[in-house]
């Protein structure tokens, strides 16, 4: 039988949280764009309240290549800055 590791960690907590909040399951995730406001929302939560690096967050997000998932979610961070 292979270990689970519990869903303690704040990735796992941010990331069902997040996916609740949006109404998605992990599948609904993968198909979404890469550019969809919910992904670069959930990016942007765990870029803040986690220390997981760029392309860690790019790859659990499925935002694509650590480089464009950069440029994406710097845009986004810097478009919700201007509204509040």
């Amino acid at each position: 039988m292979k270990y689970q590791f519990p869903r303690t960690d704040p990735f796992s907590r941010i990331m069902a949280g997040e996916l609740r909040r949006l109404g998605w399951t992990e599948q609904k995730l993968v198909t979404r764009r890469k550019s969809d406001p919910g992904k670069l929302a959930i990016a942007g939560r765990l870029r803040q309240e986690t220390t997981l690096t760029i392309k860690a967050i790019a790859q659990r997000v499925h935002l694509g290549t650590s480089k464009g998932a950069n440029a994406l979610l710097h845009q986004w961070l810097k478009h919700v800055s201007t509204q509040n």
